[in-house]
């Protein structure tokens, strides 16, 4: 049931969101792909940072507005970070590397992803951003099966006692 793979977390504060991209860095597999939805100054790039960091992808990080694509790399392996923001179709994605460093990511992340939602739509964690006033966030996750959603609902509440 889709409705048992959507949940919702709210966020005050930047330990809240750190603690969410943990959750979902870690909910993920190998190749796991994180589509990220929101305004401008939703938070999207902050909640990205949470998840590389939690994999360890900390060095280097920075958003990837003007690059489109960045590459994190670590003791072998890599995460790709997207900002899809400045894109006028899908076609031009072909042209930044995405799809040549995708297959090898441990970790991809998608800012603005409207343009290849529908090509990750089954595969990906979706997660739209709301501003709710200063500083607070909801955060409404939908994930690509039961497995997954479990998966982030065990990591998220893990320390609260919930």
């Amino acid at each position: 049931m889709e409705e048992d793979r959507t949940l919702e977390f709210y966020s005050g504060s930047t330990k809240d969101t750190d603690r969410l991209g943990k959750a979902l860095s870690l909910s993920v597999g190998k190749g796991g792909i994180i589509l990220l939805r929101g305004d401008l100054a939703a938070g999207k790039t902050a909640l990205s940072r949470s998840i590389f960091s939690a994999r360890g992808y900390e060095k280097g990080f920075c958003s990837p507005t003007f690059s489109i694509v960045n590459i994190y790399e670590k003791e072998g392996s890599s995460a790709v970070h997207a900002d899809l923001y400045r894109l006028a179709d899908a076609e031009e994605l072909v042209f930044t590397g995405f799809y040549d460093v995708l297959e090898d990511s441990e970790i991809t992340v998608v800012e603005w992803p409207k343009l290849i939602e529908e090509e990750f739509a089954g595969r990906a964690v979706t997660v739209d951003i709301d501003i709710t006033g200063e500083g607070q966030r909801v955060f409404r996750i939908c994930a690509p099966d039961d497995e997954t959603a479990g998966k982030i609902r065990e990591e998220l509440y893990a320390d609260t006692g919930c």
